[in-house]
């Protein structure tokens, strides 16, 4: 004969609230699996770029040019020149220069132009010039109580090349004379005749 142990009513009691408390638990823990923590957000801090302006700009190296005022300052005819002289002056080569008018030419426009060449000992520039240039400069440069020797002007259009030719010797002569003097070649109207500052400028843009 089988026996089957009934359990009594206190035990069953005790029983059934484990069973609530096992199953509240499992409850619990499912939700808790099915539900993840929510993500703790980690504040970013913002870290200053300790690169400034001024450290950006000491990146930026300054290569220095010569200037305009340092450049054709020191006339000397060119016969003068020398080696130890060219070396004395070696901080500002390009402040030594001469000029010479090699040339002339006629034009399609019917006037004849003479070419006046600038040189420094490293570098060379040429502009042309008609005659009567060479007259208003002289002109300007004597309201300022500066001479210029410029050979005569002639009531007749000059076209003979030999009459031409002497004009140029007298036109390179004058200038020589003119730049040999002190402060001459630092006269506004001198370095804009000759184009010493765009010279001087273009020999800046070309290092």
């Amino acid at each position: 004969m089988n026996r089957r142990s009934i359990p009594s009513s206190k035990r069953a009691r005790g029983a059934s609230k484990k069973s609530k408390k096992l199953l509240l638990l499992e409850q619990a823990q499912a939700q808790g699996d099915a539900a993840p923590e929510p993500r703790k957000e980690t504040p970013v801090e913002l870290q200053e770029d300790s690169t400034t302006d001024v450290d950006e700009e000491e990146d930026v190296v300054v290569v220095a040019s010569p200037t305009a005022a340092s450049i054709c300052t020191r006339f000397l005819d060119k016969p003068s020149w020398s080696p130890k002289d060219i070396k004395a002056h070696a901080a500002t080569p390009d402040a030594t220069f001469c000029v010479s008018i090699p040339s002339f030419r006629d034009v399609d426009e019917g006037y004849v132009v003479y070419r006046v060449v600038v040189e420094t000992p490293y570098h060379s520039w040429s502009v042309e010039k008609r005659y009567s240039e060479f007259v208003h400069l002289a002109q300007t440069l004597e309201l300022k109580n500066i001479a210029m020797d410029l050979p005569p002007k002639t009531w007749f259009k000059v076209t003979q090349d030999t009459v031409l030719a002497d004009r140029r010797e007298r036109l390179e002569a004058g200038i020589i004379d003119l730049l040999s003097r002190d402060n001459s070649p630092a006269v506004p109207v001198v370095r804009e005749f000759f184009q010493l500052d765009v010279f001087a400028m273009s020999l800046a843009d070309g290092q």
